[in-house]
């Protein structure tokens, strides 16, 4: 430590004397109160000041505090009484590192560095425009790894300084113990601005959002970050992205509150305006601004952007600093504004393409999604006032969900309904629904329109994005895949990928999954509003057709490898479509189906609603295969009756036939024979009408299974007899093999079990020639006859079998239904937990399909928990198989 003016022409002899008398005990005093023994430290003399070493042993952190509070306490008891020439104000630095002893003393590169930082330019500014008596320097590696873990300590007040002295040029770090808190910052900001001075310290954050709700997450994620630089060095780059209104700089504003006080140089903000009613901010213009505020006068900014950028770095060199860069429109406006040292923290907002700042610069991505449920409403009950909110809390959830639980919107519509106190929830959730919803969320700041915030985005878009865009609301589906949009913007998937990848870094899409995509519903508004206005009438219709196309051709192809029937009418549209979808297996086809599944379900209501026929009627015949594999009744009747309703405006009684034959087979799988016998008579009056022969056989047999189904049993027999013989005449070795199982059934109906035996046998071969998925049924109904002939061995391996291949190829109700009987099988051999088993995992299935064959498990489960099960009698139950 040094005395301050020690040497002062004012001060005697006698004045150094008392001064150096004061100084000893006012440190021996400090030390003992701060736990120090003085006795333990080696301490030399240097006239005008001392050299203090303090054991290893000792606790650094005293050396921080209480020590310089105690020593500056020292220090103001005596300067309260003495007189302007014998005032005694020192200046003290804090360092540690290896020290040496020989004969004549001590020697070492840290006791170079402590006694360079004691002449530091700011340290001796700082205590000569400062009313206290103690001014504390601190090496920069004491300060990270001390100081900033003393809160005793006040580490926010330290202000970081550079240290050019001699040969020295390092950071350090300046206090003024017992000061006046952020009031002697002035004292700082008046000190000269040469070599090593103190600058001025920005304080440029913007007010925090009020009721700021949720985040937990992304904010333990940057304050992670902090403590990560903390330890391993290096500026941290966060770049915090999403899309519009989702809540961005809300989230950087608020954080970097939390934390502002470990930056003591400052806080730095900038909005960059990338996505707003004004243009851009320059890099340069951004640099300006920012070394304004960190006290450059406006004659000595440099012209130039890289001069300007070098002598930023310059200043943030060894300073601990936040920046907050709002709004970046992507990373080559960034990169001229990062701190170049260690020291500085920066967060990076923005809705564009910032992956080039974590490919190259080393940023940390935070992608910022819509809050969760509960954070909306949380939300609402804050700008709202939870009575309100709490009083009706569907309407609350109704209306976040409205909101797509977006940030901006939520508020738009809150302060809405908090200043229109006499309307309810359930009110305003009526207007969103009756009104467009971008028109509710409209508000005369154009900075919380909701309409206003999406056009900043869309508007930066390249010509092809913003097509493709635009597009994507015509889409009829939830989300949409990426063929499906080469498709619709008949664009090649390659080209398409491009594109939705630049929505999906623009946040104007969201990826759900490999190549899948989807709007949030208020994007889907806006995108709705652009295509109608900036697209014709035809060009928005060939979209749709050549979308609609696309599913139509892929179920087709689906429908060839899942359920290769022979319809007469070709499906597929040909010259619509670029690339069509080919399956070369049969789980390819099915899992295309699943995922696709709502899609298609969409598309086929589409095809009806918006007048496209031919496509309407044709969709539900090339969903057969799915249709059976899983059983989705409801989207089967009504796609295949608004499929009927298009062929009969088409005029094409071929796919009315069909149309009526695929509804016909819909009733009979939920049991409701008349209403099924009903479609498939008229759908075979038709067939024979245009003379096609196996839509007539397909026809016939499905009135034997509908005949079957009434207790008709002659009946059936008599039509799977015709099928049979019309199945052979044309050579549909499919339809035969399926005829066969028909007359089988009817034929176990009828308790001839061995003649069902027989031609379950011949459609056995057939099918393992021609469909998984017929064999399976084939198996199964093996078992059924074997079960009717007590051969309960034989028809659990039939059962067991039919379920192995139901099981490949995804054909639930076919699952179940051989689960089923399989218990009952094992029910008969005295083996009840088997069949325990088997009825639990087909009621798990058959409930799932809501099939009405779930009533009859669950009887027989409640039957045999209550113990009350008999075998006494076989009751043998034929399944209702369809192909």
């Amino acid at each position: 430590m040094d005395v301050q003016g020690f040497g002062d022409r004012c001060r005697t002899n006698r004045d150094q004397i008392k001064i150096r008398a004061v100084m000893y005990r006012s440190l021996q005093d400090a030390f003992t109160r701060s736990g120090v023994r003085w006795g333990d430290c080696y301490h030399e003399d240097r006239g005008d000041g001392v050299l203090i070493l303090v054991p290893a042993s000792v606790p650094k952190e005293l050396l921080v505090s209480p020590l310089p509070d105690e020593l500056a306490a020292e220090l103001d008891r005596y300067n309260n009484a003495a007189d302007h020439r014998t005032r005694l104000r020192l200046r003290v630095a804090v360092h540690a590192g290896e020290i040496h002893h020989d004969t004549h003393g001590v020697a070492g590169a840290a006791i170079n560095a402590a006694f360079r930082m004691l002449e530091a330019d700011a340290l001796k500014a700082a205590l000569r425009d400062s009313p206290e008596s103690l001014a504390l320097i601190a090496s920069s590696w004491f300060y990270d790894e001390v100081i900033r873990h003393v809160p005793q300590s006040n580490p926010h007040e330290y202000r970081s300084i550079r240290v050019a002295v001699k040969e020295t040029r390092t950071n350090a770090w300046v206090h003024l113990p017992r000061g006046r808190g952020r009031a002697d910052e002035a004292a700082f900001d008046r000190s000269p601005r040469t070599a090593g001075s103190v600058d001025p310290v920005p304080r440029q954050l913007p007010p925090g959002v009020r009721d700021f709700v949720g985040r937990r997450r992304e904010l333990d994620v940057l304050t992670n970050l902090l403590k990560e630089r903390a330890d391993r060095g290096g500026t941290v780059i966060s770049v915090i992205t999403g899309t519009a209104g989702v809540g961005k700089t809300a989230l950087a504003v608020h954080w970097a509150h939390q934390v502002r006080d470990q930056f003591p140089d400052g806080q730095l903000y900038v909005n960059l305006h990338g996505y707003d009613a004004e243009r851009p901010t320059a890099p340069q213009q951004a640099l300006e601004a920012m070394l304004l505020a960190l006290g450059v006068t406006a004659e000595k900014v440099p012209a130039n952007l890289e001069a300007q950028s070098a002598l930023y770095r310059s200043l943030l060199d060894g300073r601990r600093v936040l920046l907050v860069l709002d709004n970046a429109a992507d990373a080559e406006q960034i990169r001229p504004l990062l701190p170049g040292a260690p020291g500085c923290v920066v967060v990076v907002t923005g809705r564009g393409d910032l992956a080039g700042l974590i490919a190259r610069d080393g940023a940390h991505p935070i992608g910022l999604r819509r809050l969760a449920e509960a954070e909306a409403i949380s939300l609402l009950r804050r700008v709202i006032g939870p009575l309100k909110v709490d009083t009706e809390p569907a309407a609350a959830a109704d209306l976040a969900r409205r909101c797509v639980h977006l940030p901006l919107a939520l508020r738009v519509v809150a302060e809405r309904v908090a200043t229109r106190p006499h309307l309810t929830l359930t009110d305003f959730v009526h207007e969103l629904a009756q009104h467009n919803r971008l028109d509710m969320l409209n508000a005369a700041d154009p900075h919380t329109a909701v309409r206003t915030v999406f056009s900043w985005s869309y508007y930066a878009l390249p010509p092809q994005a913003a097509h493709m865009f635009r597009l994507l609301a015509l889409h009829p589906g939830p989300e949409i895949g990426l063929q499906a949009a080469a498709a619709l913007t008949d664009t090649a998937p390659a080209s398409a990928r491009q594109l939705l990848d630049l929505l999906v870094r623009m946040h104007l899409l969201e990826e759900t999954g490999k190549d899948r995509y989807c709007f949030h519903e208020l994007l889907r508004c806006y995108a709705a509003e652009l295509v109608e206005t900036e697209e014709t009438g035809r060009q928005r219709s060939s979209a749709v057709r050549r979308v609609l196309a696309w599913y139509l051709q892929g179920a087709d192809s689906a429908r060839r490898i899942l359920c290769p029937q022979r319809i007469t009418t070709e499906l597929a549209l040909p010259g619509v479509i670029r690339q069509p979808l080919t399956f070369a297996t049969h789980d390819q086809a099915r899992h295309w189906c699943e995922a696709e599944r709502f899609n298609l379900f969409a598309a086929a209501r589409h095809a009806a609603a918006a007048e496209h026929d031919d496509i309407a009627w044709r969709l539900p015949l090339a969903l057969w295969s799915f249709f059976f594999l899983r059983r989705p009744w409801t989207d089967w009747v009504a796609t295949y009756q608004s499929g009927l309703d298009a062929a009969k405006r088409f005029g094409d009684q071929g796919g009315e036939a069909y149309t009526l034959g695929g509804l016909g087979y819909a009733h009979q799988d939920r049991q409701n024979f008349e209403a099924s016998l009903g479609c498939l008579e008229r759908s075979l009056n038709i067939f024979q009408e245009i003379n096609d022969r196996n839509g007539e056989a397909w026809a016939l047999h499905g009135t034997g299974n509908a005949f079957r189904g009434l207790r008709r049993f002659g009946e059936a027999i008599e039509r799977h007899r015709q099928a049979l013989d019309l199945f052979r005449e044309i050579g549909d070795r499919r339809g035969e093999g399926w005829a066969l199982s028909g007359l089988a059934y009817g034929y176990g109906s009828l308790r001839l079990f061995d003649e069902a035996i027989g031609h379950f046998r011949q459609a056995f071969v057939i099918a393992r020639e021609t469909e998984r998925r017929a064999e399976g049924w084939a198996l199964h109904g093996l078992g059924y006859a074997h079960h009717g002939l007590r051969c309960f061995t034989d028809a659990i391996d039939d059962y067991r079998q039919a379920h192995a291949v139901f099981r490949e190829i995804g054909d639930w109700k076919g699952q179940g239904e051989t689960l089923y009987n399989l218990g009952k099988a094992q029910l008969e051999t005295g083996r009840p937990q088997a069949a325990r088993d088997s009825w639990s995992r087909a009621l798990t299935i058959l409930e799932e399909l809501q099939a009405p064959q779930a009533r009859r498990v669950r009887a027989r489960l409640e039957v045999l928990d209550a113990d009350e099960a008999s075998t006494d009698d076989v009751e043998v139950e034929a399944a209702t198989p369809s192909p």
